[in-house]
């Protein structure tokens, strides 16, 4: 999956799977997670956002189904 790289605190790249509904959030940690049954929103807000880790921890954190892929 393609990701974009962005400049946020512990997020260093997002991408996403629209078909499949699959977040995939790289940290800075190089941790990769994979998140399930994301609707597009809440990615392009995600992405859009000016604080990535403030909304990954009230938004996506705890919130979906996750498994680690690195």
């Amino acid at each position: 999956m393609e990701r974009t790289e962005v400049v946020a605190g512990d997020v260093a790249a997002i991408g996403y799977e629209p078909l499949d509904e699959i977040l995939e959030i790289e940290f800075n940690n190089l941790c990769v997670f994979n998140f399930f049954e994301v609707p597009n929103n809440i990615h392009e807000e995600f992405i859009t956002s000016e604080d990535h880790d403030h909304y990954f921890e009230s938004f996506i954190e705890n919130q979906y189904d996750s498994d680690r892929v690195l």
